[in-house]
């Protein structure tokens, strides 16, 4: 059986495995709980594979499992089976770099997070712009699209890194020519 993932019915993320988690910010997306109707749940580390804890989705008698964080679960108040969880569409593995970078609810973010969190969310914001941008302008001709990114480095050219990806999602000067 290859990856995949159930979505949390609290936050919407998947649960991760320990391989795609970055332990600085959202490894605690590793620990889940999997609840039943019938009542039965199991906790523990997700593997990747459809594994938290004894449960095995391989070896399960088809009743599709309510996924929490356990962190989720428990700033949720520990509620009982709300339903099948979603099926994660990155499959708790194929995704971009900050996509799932949320920290665990109720901590403290220290500085050097809050900066990695922000840069992250500037590089999905930049991303999501750049596909917009591209799906309205598609009938423009090259010419524009050169003039549009000469005139995004000149005045990337003003600003410091920091500020051009938060601005942009990116770094406009890395890929000048």
């Amino acid at each position: 059986m290859g990856f995949f993932s159930w979505d949390c019915k609290a936050c919407g993320h998947p649960a991760l495995c320990r391989q795609a988690a970055d332990p600085e910010i959202n490894s605690w997306m590793t620990k889940a709980i999997v609840m039943f109707p019938n009542g039965d749940s199991a906790r523990g580390e997700y593997d990747g594979y459809g594994r938290v804890g004894r449960f095995d989705y391989g070896d399960s008698s088809g009743d599709e499992p309510c996924l929490f964080h356990l962190a989720c679960w428990e700033a949720a108040g520990r509620p009982s089976y709300a339903g099948p969880s979603r099926m994660s569409k990155d499959q708790g593995w194929f995704f971009d770099d900050g996509d799932h970078d949320v920290l665990e609810p109720g901590t403290v973010a220290t500085e050097e997070q809050t900066v990695r969190l922000e840069v992250a969310q500037a590089k999905r914001d930049g991303r999501k712009r750049g596909i917009q941008f591209k799906n309205k302008d598609e009938d423009t001709d090259e010419a524009t699209y050169e003039e549009i990114f000469r005139l995004r480095c000149e005045e990337a050219k003003t600003l410091p890194e920091s500020e051009r990806i938060s601005r942009w999602g990116y770094d406009p000067l890395e890929y000048a020519l």
